[in-house]
């Protein structure tokens, strides 16, 4: 089965790796690391952060989540300047993993785009402009990323495709067999060819 993040790497063409980065989640007390993407399309420069690992347990959705529908969801947050709890990131993804969102608070805390409230670890707080970072993500160099695994290659046209020809087999009964089939199928062609007249 086919993961989301290969199915929305085919439907947004070739991706350039800009960073792959580990990070702390949200809670001081939360085990192991988190992995992460940042990418950026060829075609369209549209960036994307994608979730790539938990090194301890907790699922997560294998997603593109474009950096732009991270701004929609933060803009009116950003805009008020007040904290907010990680479940605002939750409406970026299409997956429905509880995790999607307190990792994705994870991250842009470390992209220095959000920081933790002093009170609370679980309430966030913008910190850098993130649109301002989302335009240095669009400049920076990346590295092509190779085609998803397991993708079929395309099969050569119908001309350039061997078939095996079959040899006559030889015989007087043979024969007669076949000139009853070759006349079957005579009248067969011309049935199919008055039924198709007749349907125009």
């Amino acid at each position: 089965m086919k993961s989301k993040e290969s199915s929305a790497t085919n439907e947004v063409g070739e991706l350039l790796l800009v960073k792959q980065v580990s990070c702390n989640k949200i809670s001081g007390r939360a085990q192991g690391m988190l992995h992460y993407r940042i990418l950026r399309a060829v075609e369209t420069g549209a960036v994307y952060v994608a979730i790539t690992g938990n090194d301890s347990a907790g699922y997560f959705s294998r997603e593109l989540v474009p950096v732009l529908v991270i701004e929609q969801c933060l803009a009116s947050l950003l805009r008020i300047g007040k904290p907010f709890p990680s479940s605002k990131l939750k409406s970026a993804f299409t997956g429905r993993s509880s995790n999607n969102a307190s990792f994705l608070a994870a991250i842009l805390r470390n992209e220095g785009l959000l920081a933790a409230v002093k009170d609370s670890e679980s309430l966030s707080i913008g910190k850098d402009d993130l649109t301002t970072w989302h335009g240095r993500m669009q400049s920076a160099e990346g590295t092509p990323l190779p085609a998803p695994a397991g993708q079929a290659k395309e099969a050569p046209p119908p001309s350039e495709a061997t078939v095996p020809e079959k040899k006559p087999r030889g015989g007087k009964a043979h024969k007669e067999r076949a000139a009853v089939t070759d006349e079957s199928a005579k009248g067969q062609v011309e049935v199919a060819g008055a039924d198709h007249q007749d349907g125009g």
